[in-house]
């Protein structure tokens, strides 16, 4: 079922907001990167596994941190009709230049859209931050095109949109509010103790990118795929 996507800027927490909402156990679980013969959508994980998975940030390699844990169809390893027809809840996170060719080109959804948009808000103050933040998470910083082409998404899919700051992100008090308050929407029953502790570690190690000066050690060369593995019992 496709639940929600997120629509966000790169930087402005798209990734550990789609991780916090997949520990609900409702949710299709997101899996490590290697683990390519495991069947995703059938896989079932308590909140806790989740959390165990989901709990990793590497303040000297951020973007392979976020590629630990993926949904297999973006990466080839498996169909999206069956992320589509699974009784269990769909949430994935888009750049929206990214998101914007994927619904033009028209081929993995069509009129059975998302039930939900939520978009990541940034004010001019919030895009001048994460832009100059790029090289500490290594991020390539956002154009204006993709600014450009969130302004037109939001207005496209405002009957369907939940915005939620870049703002109220970064403001543990009203972040877990919202939180409380999107779990109740989307019928996710999350857990909103073992969210926070998730948040709290994300944060942490954020701002350890953010006011420090991180030395950069790529684990695989940014943007490629990695190689299959088989985890040996």
């Amino acid at each position: 079922m496709l639940k929600a996507i997120i629509v966000y800027h790169m930087g402005s927490g798209g990734n550990i907001l789609n991780r916090i909402l997949c520990l609900s156990e409702k949710t299709i679980p997101l899996v490590k990167h290697e683990d390519v013969y495991v069947d995703q959508v059938t896989q079932m994980l308590s909140k806790q596994q989740r959390f165990d998975l989901y709990n990793f940030f590497d303040v000297t390699d951020w973007r392979t941190s976020e590629y630990s844990v993926i949904l297999q169809y973006k990466w080839g390893f498996n169909d999206f009709y069956k992320y589509e027809q699974s009784e269990q809840f769909l949430i994935d996170n888009w750049h929206p230049h990214v998101f914007e060719q994927e619904v033009n080109r028209g081929v993995l959804w069509g009129d059975n859209f998302w039930e939900h948009v939520i978009f990541i808000d940034c004010d001019q103050d919030d895009k001048a931050f994460i832009n100059a933040q790029t090289t500490k998470k290594d991020y390539p910083p956002n154009s204006q095109e993709m600014f450009d082409c969130y302004d037109r998404l939001i207005e496209q899919y405002r009957d369907l949109s939940i915005v939620l700051s870049f703002k109220t992100i970064l403001d543990k008090t009203k972040f877990q509010t919202w939180l409380t308050d999107i779990s109740q929407r989307l019928e996710l029953d999350l857990d909103i103790e073992l969210s926070m502790k998730l948040w709290n570690n994300w944060y942490e190690h954020s701002q350890q990118c953010w006011t420090g000066n991180p030395m950069i050690n790529r684990k695989n060369v940014y943007g490629q795929t990695w190689d299959k593995k088989i985890t040996k019992n």
